[in-house]
């Protein structure tokens, strides 16, 4: 194999390096915002949370 083409292969083998990364970084990305939709704080603690911390009672009836 010529210098040239080992020159030429290891800039290929470098930006598809960059490209897998690009895509590695995308994917965990979208790996935490699915854990953060399964394993996140559900509404049900929210109202627990906002009494504790604010004061408020949140109901799902009207207030009379």
């Amino acid at each position: 194999m010529s210098e040239q083409n080992m020159t030429s292969e290891i800039v290929s083998l470098r930006n598809e390096n960059a490209v897998l990364k690009e895509e590695l970084a995308l994917a965990n990305q979208q790996l935490d915002w699915f854990r953060k939709q399964i394993f996140g704080r559900k509404t049900e603690q929210t109202s627990v949370v906002m009494e504790k911390e604010f004061g408020v009672q949140l109901s799902m009836f009207g207030s009379r």
